[in-house]
């Protein structure tokens, strides 16, 4: 099965999650007080968070505490000697957190605002980009297409170290050189667009999480 947890921040809200940051292992918790940017800073704690509830969900954890985590070579986390797969994505105020207990799972969300097509030549092809510019609703058959490719690459656990461009993107799967993965539009409001891309055929569960429920309340 696949289930995607996610939340909305309200504004200035770190002096309230910053106070989680002793259920998260020390070296999380070093990475991002890093992070400058104290929005970005807040993300990245209810990623973890996400992460958490999820886990706890599933009684994969009874405490709120995130075990180690460990990072691939393309900088992808995962928990060693633990059966399932999670990927974190978060933009604006969003944060969303997927979990798969039997498969491989992608997932990128992003706010949906006005942007250049014509700068992504790195991540679309021509044709991609014709596509996008034709359509009725540009901005939104940008949003979809670059989701879908994302979650795709973080489904394979390349990221953009890989070349976007090679990502098709074709009747809801996402297909690369060596793997085809199924695609899933995720609902959280108007102002985002998300995307999960897995490699089983199960269907996707979304939750909502509140700030409350996120923080252990």
């Amino acid at each position: 099965m696949n289930f995607v947890y996610h939340t909305l921040l309200r504004p200035g809200c770190w002096n309230l999650l910053k106070n989680c940051l002793a259920g998260l292992p020390a070296g999380e918790a070093e990475r991002i007080m890093r992070i400058t940017s104290l929005p970005h800073r807040s993300l990245a704690v209810a990623g973890k968070l996400l992460l958490v509830n999820a886990l706890r969900a599933h009684n994969i954890i009874k405490e709120y505490k995130l075990p180690a985590l460990s990072y691939t070579a393309h900088k992808r986390p995962f928990i060693k000697n633990m059966p399932f797969d999670f990927n974190i994505s978060h933009s604006g105020n969003a944060a969303v957190c997927a979990l798969s207990l039997n498969g491989k799972i992608g997932i990128d969300i992003e706010q949906v605002k006005p942007v250049d097509t014509n700068m992504f030549d790195n991540v679309f092809t021509p044709g991609e980009l014709a596509g996008i510019t034709t359509d009725a609703n540009t901005l939104l058959a940008f949003y979809k297409l670059w989701t879908a490719k994302e979650a795709t690459i973080k489904a394979e656990g390349t990221g953009f170290y890989s070349d976007a461009r090679l990502v098709k993107i074709n009747n809801n799967k996402g297909i690369t050189r060596n793997r085809q993965w199924n695609l899933f539009p995720v609902e959280v409001n108007n102002d985002y667009v998300a995307t999960v891309a897995v490699n089983n055929i199960y269907s996707i569960s979304v939750s909502e999480v509140t700030m409350d429920v996120l923080m252990g309340g």
